[in-house]
């Protein structure tokens, strides 16, 4: 356990403190035990003052504080975490901090199932006073079992199925007091336009956030932003799962987005073009320049060695190559990648594409059994650990011909075709352009439906079409807006 105590204590100040928070917010989230009992007070610790300073302690404040409390053990096990020389950071903390959890589960499975053979044969004695109950025989060992069974579930980080709310003071408590510790890390992950993120706060775990657009109106392009902006400039994990285009199509207009980065524009550089990467020549048939050929060079090596460092998350881009892909299939292949690299947001272009998991003879009954499968693989994901997914939506054609009669405004007659994606998603937004849009270089967002929040006024971003990059028109547009965008 000293890795993980390490990984949430500043040592040397050579960490980032929004890393730490990052780690403090995992390991609080996931609800690992800690047995050792000099590890427990310490950890307390970290808790305690994360929440009232919003940051992990650096190592003299924990010294200074059990120092006071006279606890010579706890001092002895500090120096043992000081010493050990690994920090562990986003997807290294968080798989060790799994596998840590799985271990302790694994030895609560263990003692439960000795307890009900103990109960099954013997009888055994629970509690004290009023709290005392006696278990015995076969029907007693399985009720013990079952009492028990949600907490193993629930601390594997799964949704929770069934609970006596008035019992759960404590973890309201708890859960109320990490949030107001770890407030930004507790947000979902956000889009990177301020508009929708000082409203929404990001996708959170368990969420369907369904986009929505007409034929050429951006659809792939927000959602590919998203899932850059995501990796590269919020440093999660990302899989993006197309049933629209290759790989290699995708793979390029990401290396080509990258070229939007602020750092570059620091540097004087102009953002690339797609069409002139992808060919090799200009719209006017001209080579590239020097300056171009040895920019995107540039582009390449620093996404490489930005993943070198885990300064960026990872991207997966899938493509399936299977005839009839569906959901239960994409979400076996996400949650095999998981085991090794977890992942943070899903999207997947588009949902109409996919087949139902039983062909039912109508394409309306289908396309809403599609629906319900996605927001069941929401909550679901790994054995209930819970996922937030973006997933694109195709807008009819009643519904594009009333958006622009109505100023490029959508409503929920736009997704006629599906009653389940006004039912099942949480959040549903779009994407509006004409040719007057187009001119300006900017495109029309919009939201439908959000569940958990305030609707967002429709505004506009600012896109440049070259390499498919959204922005907000101006920083900080909105006043008071929060941004989750921290680079």
């Amino acid at each position: 356990m000293k890795k993980i105590l390490r990984s949430v204590i500043n040592v040397r100040d050579s960490i980032p403190t929004k890393d730490l928070g990052k780690n403090l917010y995992t390991l609080s989230d996931l609800g690992l035990e800690f047995i050792n009992q000099e590890d427990a007070e310490i950890w307390e610790y970290v808790q305690s003052y994360a929440q009232t300073y919003t940051q992990p302690p650096n190592v003299n404040s924990v010294r200074d504080y059990f120092e006071k409390q006279k606890k010579v053990e706890v001092l002895d096990r500090i120096e043992e975490i000081a010493a050990y020389n690994v920090t562990y950071l986003k997807t290294d903390f968080e798989n060790l901090a799994r596998m840590a959890l799985r271990e302790q589960n694994e030895r609560m499975v263990s003692f439960l199932l000795k307890d009900a053979s103990h109960i099954l044969s013997n009888g055994m004695t629970v509690g004290t006073g009023r709290s005392k109950q006696e278990y015995k025989g076969y029907a007693d060992s399985i009720r013990y079992l079952m009492e028990r069974a949600d907490k193993v579930l629930m601390s594997d980080g799964g949704t929770v199925f069934r609970s006596d709310v008035t019992k759960d003071a404590e973890v309201v408590r708890r859960d109320f007091a990490n949030t107001l510790s770890n407030a930004r890390n507790a947000w979902g992950r956000g889009t990177g336009l301020d508009e929708i993120d000082a409203t929404c706060r990001g996708i959170k775990p368990g969420e369907l956030w369904i986009h929505a657009g007409s034929t050429g109106e951006l659809k792939t392009t927000f959602a590919i932003n998203w899932a850059y902006k995501t990796a590269i400039m919020f440093g999660y994990n990302v899989y993006y799962y197309s049933l629209e285009m290759p790989v290699e199509q995708l793979r390029r207009i990401l290396y080509v987005m990258h070229s939007n980065h602020p750092k570059f524009a620091k540097m004087g550089y102009e953002p690339l073009s797609y069409r002139m990467i992808r060919d090799g020549v200009d719209d006017d048939g001209n080579p590239l320049t020097k300056r171009e050929i040895d920019f995107y060079r540039m582009v390449i090596k620093d996404i490489e060695e930005g993943q070198e460092r885990g300064e960026y998350g990872a991207l997966f881009v899938e493509c399936p190559d299977e005839p009839k892909t569906t959901m239960q299939m994409v979400k076996s292949r996400i949650e095999l990648v998981h085991q090794t690299t977890p992942i943070h947001l899903v999207f997947i272009d588009y949902l109409g594409l996919l087949n139902a998991s039983r062909s039912m003879g109508d394409y309306r009954e289908e396309l809403n059994s599609i629906f319900r499968e996605a927001k069941q693989m929401c909550l679901t994901f790994n054995r209930g650990e819970r996922i937030p997914m973006v997933a694109l939506h195709q807008i009819n054609r009643e519904g594009k011909k009333e958006a622009d009669k109505n100023d490029g405004r959508y409503t929920t007659q736009a997704l006629a075709d599906s009653s389940a994606a006004e039912r099942t998603a949480d959040v549903i937004t779009y994407t509006y352009l004409n040719d007057d849009f187009r001119k300006e270089g900017e495109t029309l967002i919009g939201c439908i439906k959000n569940r958990d929040n305030p609707h967002f006024d429709p505004f506009r971003a600012e896109i440049h079409f070259p390499s498919r990059f959204i922005k907000n028109i101006l920083a900080g547009s909105k006043s008071g807006a929060v941004s989750l965008n921290l680079k």
